[in-house]
């Protein structure tokens, strides 16, 4: 049986973009937010990616939460809030993996 799987998540920070993948496709992010229910529980796994784009040693927050079958569900490392900086080139990549 599968469930639909609810991920929700916001990042705050002096950032100048924001791309999300989930389980490799790129998911709307307007103001920098994710809001998403998808039928993702076939894959055992949810993963998503952060790509964040800003000045080096800008800082950023990323809340989320995400939830199937009526059970909370998060990256065991990395649970939200995650707290981070961009460190060089400008650019830096955050992936989570979910069970679901």
């Amino acid at each position: 049986m599968s469930f639909p799987v609810k991920f929700t998540s916001t990042l705050t920070g002096a950032i100048s973009d924001l791309d999300v993948l989930i389980q490799g496709v790129l998911v709307p992010s307007p103001g920098y937010k994710v809001n998403l229910t998808e039928d993702y529980s076939d894959h055992g796994e949810l993963s998503v990616k952060f790509q964040i784009s800003g000045d080096n040693g800008a800082d950023f927050n990323i809340a989320y939460s995400c939830s199937t079958a009526g059970k909370d569900a998060s990256d065991p490392n990395q649970p939200s809030p995650i707290k981070g900086t961009i460190a060089r080139n400008g650019y830096l990549e955050l992936t989570l993996s979910i069970d679901v």
